[in-house]
């Protein structure tokens, strides 16, 4: 028996197919440099703060800044690659075998929209559960912090964090104490 990888080449696979037959190339090629840009960047950002950590223990406050910034690098780069992987596959469900129109069921319109419908407010619904325990938690801490006085000013005007409750003891940009 013969090998189906060796008896065929990616040339002939391109020249079998139709016009119609690939995905759109514009989408699928930014997609995928979005995707790799976001995750070197995010690579970058890491590693300066680690080095940086590493040879002066502190970091700077534009550095906060940038990864207030980079909140949602990754799921940008997780939606680029998603989208590489959905449009790449187009018209294909399983590729040459089995096309997108092939495989639509027979639901119709307004059953999927009260589907996305329902599930949007459910995801609404936990999102504002979310930030809204996030802000009451970060306020009650905010609060103990002030009591205890961990808020004030840094000498070598570093940002200085104050978490309280974490096992007793307390984190500023020198490290635990």
């Amino acid at each position: 028996p013969r090998s189906t990888l060796l008896a065929s080449s990616a040339a002939s696979d391109v020249y079998k197919r139709q016009v119609g037959d690939h995905p759109p190339v514009a989408p699928v090629f930014f997609g995928f440099r979005i995707m790799v840009g976001m995750g070197f960047l995010m690579l970058g950002v890491a590693w300066f703060g680690a080095y940086r950590l590493y040879r002066r223990g502190t970091l700077p406050v534009w550095f906060f800044r940038v990864c207030v910034g980079m909140t949602f690098s990754g799921w940008v780069a997780t939606l680029a690659g998603w989208y590489v992987t959905e449009i790449g596959r187009q018209p294909w469900l399983v590729s040459g075998v089995l096309k997108t129109a092939d495989a639509v069921g027979p639901v119709a319109a307004p059953m999927v929209a009260t589907t996305l419908a329902a599930y949007l407010t459910t995801y609404a619904v936990l999102l504002i559960a979310y930030v809204t325990t996030l802000f009451y938690l970060a306020k009650q801490a905010a609060i103990a912090a002030q009591d205890e006085g961990a808020l004030a000013p840094q000498d070598r005007g570093g940002l200085r964090m104050a978490v309280s409750g974490i096992a007793g003891h307390q984190v500023d940009s020198e490290g635990l104490k």
